[in-house]
């Protein structure tokens, strides 16, 4: 009948699917591990001048 699919796509659409969840749940677990700026280093650019100063002199 018309309209039907057939077991080889419904496989490719399952396999579609979870490959999205893993690849999304792989790029939650990355973005963990990153460090992001603070809110205050991206709106006050003098911050950020100051506290890279500091982090030189620190060294």
């Amino acid at each position: 009948m018309e309209g039907e699919l057939s077991g080889l796509q419904i496989a490719v659409i399952i396999i579609l699917v979870l490959g999205v969840i893993v690849s999304n749940l792989m790029v939650l677990k990355y973005s963990a591990k990153l460090k992001w700026p603070k809110r205050e280093d991206l709106v006050d650019p003098m911050a950020r001048a100051k506290k890279s100063e500091q982090h030189r002199s620190e060294q």
